[in-house]
């Protein structure tokens, strides 16, 4: 359904507004491969002149290409060189995520730490990840996403226990931090 809202989002903005035009589209992008339209999202993500955003929309559009070259990449697992590609789209997408973020913030601390996740250093992820989830309300988002985070890290270290103490928390914060 988010994907209709967006949609709809841009096609009553497209005129009016510029500035929600451009977030819907942004948002669309980032939802569109959940439905796995790829092409269609990469083709318009990469029509989007970032740097002529003003800068909240910019982060915005940062933060879904990181995801949206994440998803790509997922795609190539099984094939090392279009993984590392697409991966290191993301990657750069997360550097200047990490750039453009408000510093010290939560989300700016969430986003050094899932870098640090995707460099490979996961004890120094899950530390961040571990002091800015105590400081997170337990039904956030952000508190959905750390602890998704710190599941996966468990994963990594074949600590079952804490991989699924960390996907309960984040499923019960994700449930409750839901509108």
């Amino acid at each position: 359904s988010a994907l209709i809202y967006y949609t709809k989002g841009m096609n009553l903005s497209v005129g009016n507004d510029n500035v929600w035009y451009n977030r819907f589209r942004i948002k669309r992008c980032e939802t569109l491969p959940l439905v796995a339209l790829f092409n269609e999202a990469l083709q318009e993500f990469e029509s989007i002149r970032i740097d002529s955003l003003p800068a909240e929309d910019q982060t915005l559009a940062f933060d879904a290409g990181r995801q949206l070259y994440s998803d790509v990449a997922s795609l190539y697992v099984d094939h090392p060189e279009h993984y590392r590609t697409w991966n290191d789209r993301s990657l750069e997408m997360q550097e200047q995520l990490i750039r453009h973020s408000e510093p010290n913030s939560q989300m700016c601390k969430f986003n050094q730490a899932e870098y640090l996740f995707m460099t490979g250093e996961y004890q120094k992820s899950r530390t961040m990840l571990m002091e800015l989830f105590d400081e997170l309300p337990p039904d956030s988002n952000l508190a959905a996403r750390v602890a998704n985070k710190l599941s996966r890290i468990a994963a990594y270290k074949d600590n079952v226990n804490e991989e699924m103490y960390y996907l309960a928390k984040s499923a019960m914060a994700d449930i409750k931090s839901a509108t």
